[in-house]
């Protein structure tokens, strides 16, 4: 249902609306929510990640229960990912490095891998192949796998020759040679699993601006979003050629959301730099 859209928060918990964000119920208070994954398969299960949880709803958030703790000092649960083809097999990152597996819907986990002392922020599945996984870490590393994460490979070494590609904003994997990373001031692709990595070309051009937030759209390197402190920047062509928009007001993006099938419609998380607000706005032109 493209009208029903969920929101997780780092202080207020989860929202959720049905009518494209017209009105917003709260659905899970009080909670740092770090990722939320929908069960495409089952109308109303639902999992999310909080520093110490992993937590599961069948009943689109009337109840909820604890799936993994994590109690170790100084390490926090990052993401929660659902196998796009198989909706039991789960896999959890954090902030030590640390992939687990559960092949049950989460009720049991195990170590898939590890990379000591780096946090795992992004996690992805390749939806048309589910053998190949990938992940991007904090500093900008980004490996994969294909062979549902027995062996991995880092294939991030020729980002080294970029100034600040280590410095880490977004993660998309488009496939298992196709890949994105955004950096705090520039935006790279491969197409060739890291083999080499092109920078691309950006408006402001790249390192002029601090990037904020950023989205691209599920299945294609053709149409990235990206914001800044003053506007949001989309293309259409694989960076060729960009279109602007002023940002409204004087809140910070903060993250960018991408209608499913409504290339027009665009979701940005906004806040406020003193009272730490978060608002919602919603753009619908044709780009």
């Amino acid at each position: 249902n493209p009208d029903r859209i969920f929101i997780g928060t780092r202080e207020h918990g989860l929202f959720g609306t049905n009518n494209q964000g017209e009105s917003w119920i709260q659905i899970l208070p009080g909670q740092y929510i770090t990722q939320l994954a929908i069960d495409r398969s089952a109308k109303c299960t639902m999992y999310l990640s909080t520093p110490t949880h992993i937590l599961r709803t069948a009943n689109c958030g009337e109840s909820w229960q604890v799936m993994l703790t994590e109690s170790r000092r100084h390490t926090g649960l990052t993401s929660i990912v659902i196998d796009p083809r198989n909706s039991a097999l789960l896999y959890a990152t954090t902030s030590q490095g640390d992939i687990f597996r559960s092949a049950d819907a989460g009720r049991s986990w195990s170590t898939l891998f590890r990379v000591p002392e780096l946090s795992i922020k992004r996690l992805v599945v390749d939806p048309r192949n589910s053998a190949h996984l990938s992940f991007s870490t904090r500093n900008g590393r980004v490996y994969r796998s294909v062979d549902r994460g027995k062996t991995w490979k880092n294939i991030s070494a020729p980002l080294e020759t970029f100034d600040n590609a280590r410095q880490y904003r977004y993660f998309h994997a488009l496939s298992n040679q196709s890949y994105i990373l955004i950096a705090n001031d520039a935006i790279y692709r491969t197409r060739d699993a890291g083999k080499s990595w092109q920078r691309l070309e950006m408006l402001p051009p790249p390192e002029s601006e601090e990037i904020l937030a950023a989205s691209v759209a599920p299945g294609s390197d053709q149409l990235i979003a990206y914001a800044t402190q003053k506007g949001i920047y989309i293309t259409l062509n694989g960076g060729a050629r960009w279109i602007s928009r002023p940002m409204p007001g004087v809140l910070s993006p903060s993250v960018i959301s991408m209608h499913p099938s409504q290339r027009e419609t665009l979701y940005i998380g906004m806040k406020k730099f003193v009272q730490d607000s978060d608002y919602w706005y919603r753009t619908e032109e044709e780009y």
